[in-house]
């Protein structure tokens, strides 16, 4: 006796993930936009290359000291996009063990023909451990429709900036995907229980 069950759970998963109100997405960058990452207004991006096995890139990088703080921002430039379907700008960071020379980071985005300049609030770092910072856009004055640059600022303490830094940058996958992955990995679940038994 063969189960209908699996061949009737993808028409209802599908109805159920149609019925979810579409919200807008937040915006991460692609491995192959992290690829472009450089030294922005501060500091020096040494190296940028793929993270080895994973979807995001790592910087080396030497920030410069400003007497009381330290600073490197990664940026890109000519970025010039229309974000206005989004609802953040979202990436995950980790810095490595023994980069103890930064301790927070923010993102940000610079809009329109003055490259107005919005920045989300700083999120602190501890070495091996990986956070989300994300740039909410519902409190942007800016020309979302015309995003010139994005980009990355780290910061670390002021008196002696710490050469060689090393930051893991990630793109985050957008909930659909991960709602949809879940869906399919429960029915691909039920459909093994289901011949199991």
């Amino acid at each position: 006796m063969t189960s209908r069950f699996p061949r009737l759970l993808a028409p209802v998963a599908a109805a159920a993930l149609a019925a979810v109100p579409a919200a807008a997405a937040p915006f991460t960058p692609t491995q192959a936009q992290l690829g472009g990452l450089v030294t922005g207004f501060d500091g020096v991006v040494l190296t940028n290359t793929n993270e080895a096995g994973g979807t995001g890139v790592v910087l080396t990088a030497d920030p410069t000291d400003n007497g009381g703080f330290s600073r490197v921002v990664a940026q890109l430039p000519s970025f010039d996009q229309d974000l206005s379907a989004f609802a953040s700008f979202d990436l995950e960071i980790e810095l490595a063990a023994g980069s103890t020379g930064i301790d927070s980071v923010s993102s940000f985005i610079q809009t329109g023909p003055a490259f107005t300049f919005e920045q989300s609030a700083a999120v602190s770092l501890s070495p091996g451990v990986a956070v989300p910072v994300s740039l909410d856009f519902s409190g942007t004055t800016g020309d979302l429709t015309a995003v010139r640059q994005i980009g990355l600022q780290f910061f670390g303490p002021g008196g002696a900036a710490a050469p060689g830094q090393v930051i893991t940058i990630r793109p985050i996958p957008e909930p659909a995907s991960l709602a949809t992955l879940g869906v399919l990995g429960g029915a691909a679940l039920l459909r093994r229980r289901r011949r199991g038994a």
